[in-house]
C-alpha cells in the first residue's frame, strides 16, 4: 500500500514517543526488519523514540490538525458521528495529509514468530535503525549520534547499544 503511494520511497523516518507496550518493543523491531519485503526501494529506516510530554513535532501537529478540522466541522453544523465520519471530514479538508485506514483484522492476521527475542536494554533505546546494507540486523542507539553515520559500527561517542540480528527469528515464520 506505502509502495503504492511512494513508489520510489526509499529512507523512513518514524518519530514516536517510547512507550514499550506501543512501539518501543521487539514486535516492532521485528516489523522494521520485514518492511523491505513491503517496500522494495526500501535502504534505510530511522525511528526516534522522544520522551513522554516533549512534543513530536510533525506527528503530533498532523493529529492537531486533523482534530482541529473535525472540530471546526462540527461548529459549522456538520456531523461527525462515526470514524469513517471523521477520516471522510479530514480527507475533504486536509489537502496534504493521507489517512490510511487499516482494519483490526488486518492487524490481529499477523503472525509474528513465537521466539523473536527482546533486546535487553530496550528501556534505554531511543533510536532504531535498520539499513538494506545489513537486512537482517536492527541497531539500538541511547541517543542519535550523527558523528557516526555508518549505522552498524558501535558509536565512538558511546550512544550504540547493540545490534539485534533477526535472520534467526524470521526463520522461524516457516512453521
Amino acid at each position: 500500500m506505502v509502495q503504492d503511494l511512494v513508489p520510489h520511497l526509499t529512507k523512513i523516518h518514524f518519530s514516536s514517543d517510547s512507550p514499550s507496550s506501543q512501539y518501543r518493543n521487539r514486535f516492532i523491531f521485528y516489523m522494521m526488519s520485514k518492511l523491505k519485503d513491503q517496500i522494495s526501494n526500501l535502504k534505510i529506516i530511522k525511528w526516534n523514540y522522544q520522551e513522554a510530554g516533549h512534543g513530536k513535532g510533525a506527528p503530533d501537529g498532523i493529529g492537531a490538525v486533523a482534530k482541529r478540522t473535525a472540530d471546526n466541522y462540527l461548529r459549522l453544523g456538520g456531523d461527525v458521528g462515526s470514524f469513517e465520519d471523521f477520516v471522510q471530514v479530514v480527507q475533504q479538508n486536509i489537502a496534504n495529509v493521507k489517512l490510511i485506514v487499516i482494519a483490526e483484522e488486518e492487524i490481529t492476521e499477523k503472525e509474528f514468530p513465537k521466539n523473536i527475542p527482546a533486546f535487553k536494554g530496550t528501556i534505554k533505546v531511543h533510536r532504531t535503525l535498520w539499513s538494506s546494507s545489513l537486512p537482517l540486523n536492527i541497531t539500538f542507539r541511547s541517543l542519535s549520534c550523527f558523528d557516526c553515520r555508518d549505522i552498524y559500527i558501535p558509536c565512538k561517542h558511546r550512544k550504540h547499544l547493540g545490534v539485534l540480528n533477526m535472520g534467526l527469528y524470521q526463520e522461524a515464520t516457516a512453521q
